[in-house]
């Protein structure tokens, strides 16, 4: 995860997460730590020390995952159990982030949180082998590609392009 990515998620936690949020179950889709990303970056994590529950999810096992699967495959069966969602820097690695993003936002409660950061087509391609389901993938997601897939499923949704728009940002609310 980029320094940007974490700012962004500490940011929306900080100005829009209700108590219900903070104490409540929250998800990470694609929570495998990379490196030193925990102490060089940040900790999501440690954003929630409230909650009910952090599962974090992930393709490949690893630091900071507590479930192993492919995201579209394995969301489907939690549908509105989370209070939080929580994908930083997964869509580009993920060939179907179309169907992710679907699942990840049904696993989402009613008035809940979700969060998400991608790279655009304008960040170099990277960790393709370690991140990608298929080792193989990467392709940056437009910001009005992603609009189109979760817009008819938040309530409220604000976007935005990082700086240079190499990265994508959302925040909404189910």
């Amino acid at each position: 995860m980029h320094h940007s990515a974490f700012a962004f998620v500490r940011g929306v936690v900080a100005s829009h997460a209700d108590p219900h949020h903070l104490q409540g179950r929250v998800l990470e889709v694609g929570s495998r730590i990379f490196h030193n990303q925990a102490a060089e970056v940040g900790d999501l994590r440690a954003l929630f020390p409230e909650a009910q529950s952090y599962t974090g999810l992930d393709c490949f096992a690893g630091p900071g995952v507590d479930l192993v699967g492919v995201a579209h495959e394995v969301l489907p069966e939690m549908h509105a159990e989370y209070e939080v969602v929580i994908c930083t820097e997964v869509l580009e690695h993920d060939p179907r982030w179309r169907e992710t993003v679907r699942a990840a936002l049904g696993a989402l409660a009613f008035d809940g949180l979700a969060i998400f950061t991608w790279a655009t087509p304008k960040r170099a391609p990277h960790e393709v082998e370690t991140a990608s389901p298929d080792g193989k993938h990467y392709a940056g997601v437009e910001l009005d590609d992603f609009r189109a897939v979760a817009d008819s499923l938040l309530w409220q949704m604000e976007t935005e392009l990082g700086a240079g728009g190499e990265d994508g940002y959302c925040w909404g609310v189910r």
